[in-house]
């Protein structure tokens, strides 16, 4: 289960819990469970960013050349907001393993680096992030892979604001040269 689950009582009441409360968590959430009394979603139950122009290509099984479904996901793991789907074919019983979003090089996926870019540009940081993110249940994303993604596109921003302040100064500078030779 992922711990973006909040405090629903008590002085902290809408907080996330830690990650060190992982071990009282537990226990709590399968007696819960296990008396009926609240039903928690599934796994597959929250939302998901999916580029459609990618996956359609991606739900077909290499070795039998037959469409995949959704319905026979076995498995999902994550890397940052993007799910890597580990889906059965029906047919053939190879497990096909389909990303929700390209990568846009080897390492990164597309639409992790536009969470980055898009955190940098509005100037917010991971905890409004994930909170917006678990608000309309979604999968969070972890600090250390923020961080990362936020190395990976900080310098390329950098270096267009640069670029933008040195043309300013040229334009400035020749503005005041003009100026000054009118006034002449």
């Amino acid at each position: 289960m992922p711990y973006n689950v909040r405090r629903s009582t008590g002085k902290r009441k809408g907080k996330f819990f830690k990650q060190r409360d992982k071990n009282n968590i537990d226990p709590f959430l399968q007696r819960v469970a296990n008396s009926g009394a609240l039903v928690f979603p599934s796994q597959f139950g929250e939302r998901r960013l999916i580029e459609m122009e990618q996956l359609p290509f991606d739900m077909w099984c290499k070795n039998c050349d037959n469409a995949i479904g959704i319905r026979t996901l076995e498995h999902e793991s994550f890397n940052g907001i993007v799910s890597k789907w580990h889906i059965r074919c029906e047919t053939c019983s190879t497990i096909i393993v389909v990303d929700t979003s390209k990568k846009s090089n080897d390492k990164n996926f597309d639409t992790n680096l536009k969470l980055a870019t898009g955190i940098l540009d509005t100037g917010i940081g991971e905890t409004k992030v994930n909170t917006l993110l678990s608000v309309v249940n979604s999968p969070t994303i972890h600090h250390s892979t923020l961080k990362r993604l936020e190395r990976v596109v900080g310098p390329p921003i950098e270096n267009v604001a640069q670029a933008s302040c040195v043309y300013a100064i040229e334009k400035e500078k020749m503005m005041s040269i003009a100026s000054y030779k009118s006034q002449e």
